[in-house]
């Protein structure tokens, strides 16, 4: 199904489902037609809220569009309710609700802490003081749209996490799941944590700027035999990835560069790695800054087999 988003506007409508999942409970994600009035023209779009049976739902937040963006907005068009929502988030009058609470996606890819306290106090103000709008318009089962798929992208596109996560019944595993399709959460901390929350590579503590990125592609499944001594799914080991820096993470997600078995960068195309390094974004000598136990070179093997791009030296490990 086209929804007409970039890369960045698809994985900032993924975050935006682990957030409000995490702060407002198991709110649902579903398609529907929206008018005009909302930027979409009558086409398809996604909206966050309750349920119902068959296509009918109580929307609370839907995806519009705003000069030319993706965005996230309030959508109720019940007048209480409305009254409610405009109290919880301080504003004066519903336009201004609609005209100040706009996320566009593609700033909420980047983990948007605006969006992240504004949707945890609007859901501890409803469940609190005002339980019969939270029920109408938050809770939910966690549903989420079969049919929700983006256009195709390099690897596995970032929102067919949606279909993914439906086939989860539990709603904890489900967000477990979530997060660390999204190298958040658990994941995210336990990798951070092996590597004393820095770059694995640069040494960086700025938490903002480091990304945990799987080293065995999500999409590449095995079965619980497969599993490395532990039982713990690849999907979720901290071991499987590392916490690097944007421009690194990058070009190791895309296969533009892998790491041997000594923690050596091998790098697809040489002449990327020096107009990387010439321009500073990336170090002259590069390798991890302690060597790959077992767990990670297993991982890293995977990745250098099915991920990374380029010819691997002899010399090196496969």
């Amino acid at each position: 199904m086209e929804l007409g988003l970039t890369p960045k506007e698809r994985k900032g409508l993924d975050v935006a489902v682990a957030d409000l999942r995490r702060v407002l409970g198991p709110v649902d994600a579903y398609l529907a037609k929206y008018s005009s009035r909302n930027g979409m023209n009558g086409r398809r779009t996604v909206i966050f809220g309750t349920k119902v049976s068959g296509r009918d739902g109580r929307p609370l937040l839907s995806m519009g569009r705003v000069d030319g963006r993706h965005v996230l907005r309030f959508t109720i068009g019940s007048k209480e309710d409305r009254k409610v929502l405009q109290a919880v988030t301080e504003f004066s009058s519903w336009r201004e609700v609609l005209d100040h609470l706009v996320f566009p996606l593609e700033a909420l890819a980047e983990g948007s802490t605006t969006f992240q306290a504004k949707m945890a106090s609007v859901g501890k103000n409803l469940k609190k003081h005002h339980r019969g709008v939270y029920d109408r318009r938050a809770y939910g089962k966690s549903r989420m749209p079969a049919d929700y798929r983006a256009e195709e992208t390099p690897g596995p596109p970032a929102s067919v996490l949606l279909g993914e996560m439906d086939k989860i019944r539990n709603p904890t595993t489900r967000l477990t799941m979530m997060e660390a399709r999204l190298g958040q959460g658990t994941f995210r901390r336990e990798m951070l944590k092996l590597w004393g929350h820095r770059c694995a590579v640069t040494d960086c503590t700025v938490p903002a700027l480091i990304r945990a990125s799987h080293a065995q592609p999500w999409a590449h499944e095995v079965t619980e035999d497969q599993w490395l001594p532990g039982g713990q799914d690849p999907r979720l080991d901290p071991h499987n990835g590392l916490p690097l820096v944007g421009t690194l993470d990058l070009l190791f997600d895309a296969g533009l560069m892998t790491f041997d078995d000594d923690g050596d960068a091998i790098f697809a195309d040489k002449q990327v790695r020096k107009q990387l390094a010439d321009a500073g974004l990336i170090p002259g000598n590069m390798c991890l800054r302690k060597a790959p136990g077992d767990r990670l070179k297993h991982y890293l093997a995977i990745h250098r087999g099915r991920v990374f791009k380029g010819k691997l030296p002899r010399s090196r490990t496969r």
